[in-house]
């Protein structure tokens, strides 16, 4: 690693922290810090014996062009493949009605955490460290973890992290402040045998949920470990984020009981996860929030909350901080 680079902190190792530092190697010392085990944010992989739930990202769209190319390189690799799964539209008390979308969706393989451990190759990335205060000066900054524990400094210290934590990090960052989030619950459900559904994904309207996916059906997949994965609507979320997590696992369970016209409480594993920040109201363009400080941030919350969105927005941060590294350094 050259010293003669800016060094450069990332918070969050997601997909808009992973591209970033990737797309910065030429121009600075990157090092990352994620709070969690797992890298690529919600692109992102629960595990049960032999069940195996994408219980973020379920799949994601490519329509841009500089997008699609970069999807293209993670085929190549046979990190990701287009998944050509039955869509439907389902309403309670109403048969599914097929739906086709003309927009492409791809996954992770072997599943959707895959696409992060693949971009996180020789990066410098410390794991299970969450960041919890930046202090020092500008352009030597340092960061604290929970446990009191100091790094840097830190030429430039730039958060991928959702709004609300940005916010808290950076509470200088004054834009930051106003951007707001909405969570989601996830519901996941693993059956020894299964179901006997005409579809892989459905689209729901006029309840409590707002998606049901067959994992297991995705290519790359294991055989058996047969799994569905039920995505919350952001208002019901909202209004059910502290309840009991026992209650709201029930009532997911029910609710897509209803919508399916099965029994689910034959599942065999049963388990509801909470994403506090999951999507944001869609901007028109990917902003980015950058002080005179040394302190930015980016994300996918900067554009619409999706996976093209982060990609989009990190690939910003890095042409507009790429340029400015590149002459300093004479690259």
């Amino acid at each position: 690693m050259q010293t003669d680079l800016p060094h450069i902190a990332i918070i969050g190792a997601g997909l808009s922290g992973l591209i970033l530092a990737r797309q910065l190697a030429p121009y600075a010392q990157c090092e990352l810090f994620e709070k969690s085990r797992g890298l690529g944010g919600r692109l992102a992989t629960r595990y049960a014996g032999d069940y195996q739930f994408d219980h973020g990202a379920p799949d994601f769209t490519a329509t841009s062009a500089a997008f699609q190319a970069f999807v293209h390189t993670l085929e190549q690799a046979r990190v990701v493949v287009p998944w050509h799964a039955i869509r439907v539209r389902l309403q309670p008390g109403k048969p599914p009605v097929i739906s086709e979308y003309p927009e492409r969706h791809y996954v992770g393989i072997p599943r959707m955490n895959q696409i992060g451990k693949y971009l996180a190759q020789d990066l410098v990335v410390r794991r299970q460290v969450r960041i919890t205060r930046i202090h020092g000066t500008p352009y030597a900054w340092q960061l604290q973890d929970e446990q009191g524990n100091d790094y840097g400094p830190y030429d430039r210290v730039i958060s991928t992290a959702p709004a609300v934590q940005t916010a808290v990090l950076m509470p200088d960052l004054l834009a930051v402040q106003s951007v707001s989030m909405v969570g989601c619950y996830v519901l996941m459900l693993g059956f020894t045998q299964p179901l006997p559904l005409s579809w892989q994904v459905a689209e729901v309207t006029g309840s409590a949920i707002r998606r049901i996916q067959l994992n297991h059906t995705k290519p790359g997949r294991p055989a058996g470990g047969y799994s569905m994965v039920v995505h919350a609507t952001s208002a019901w979320t909202a209004t059910h984020s502290e309840a009991d997590r026992v209650w709201v696992q029930a009532q997911l369970i029910r609710s897509a009981g209803e919508l399916v016209g099965q029994d689910l409480n034959q599942a065999e594993h049963r388990a509801v996860h909470l994403w506090r920040y999951a999507t944001c109201p869609p901007a028109a363009e990917p902003l980015l929030y950058i002080d005179d400080a040394g302190l930015a941030a980016c994300g996918d919350w900067c554009r619409s909350g999706t996976v093209e969105a982060a990609y989009h927005s990190a690939c910003a941060m890095a042409d507009t901080l790429g340029h400015d590294f590149a002459q300093q350094t004479g690259r």
